[in-house]
C-alpha cells in the first residue's frame, strides 16, 4: 500500500512536464503563460506537502466505527487513552 502511494506521489509530481505541450496547444498558451502554470503548480504542490507531512505523522484509532484516539504513533503506543485503544494497539496485558 505504501509503495503504491509513493509511486502515485511521484507520478503526479512528474506528470505536468510531459503533458505541457498538449496543455499549451489546447489552451493556446505561449511559453510565458505555460511557465506561470508550471510555477503555480509547483508552489501549490510544495505548500501542500506541509500539512501532508504533519498529517502523515498522526494516526487515529477506530474502535467499533468510533474514532477513540488521535495522535502521534509513539503517544498512542506509550499512553493509550482507553482500555479499548490499549487492546487495539496490543499494549494491554
Amino acid at each position: 500500500m505504501f509503495m503504491l502511494a509513493h509511486f502515485s506521489h511521484h507520478l503526479i509530481a512528474a506528470l505536468l512536464q510531459p503533458l505541457l505541450p498538449f496543455i499549451r496547444d489546447d489552451f493556446a498558451l505561449d511559453y510565458t503563460q505555460a511557465a506561470w502554470i508550471v510555477s503555480a503548480y509547483t508552489l501549490a504542490y510544495g505548500f501542500s506537502q506541509l500539512p501532508g507531512g504533519w498529517l502523515a505523522d498522526r494516526i487515529g484509532v477506530l474502535v467499533a466505527g468510533r474514532l477513540t484516539q488521535v495522535g502521534r504513533a509513539e503517544e498512542i503506543f506509550s499512553t493509550p487513552g482507553s482500555r479499548e485503544v490499549a487492546k487495539f494497539v496490543g499494549t494491554e496485558n
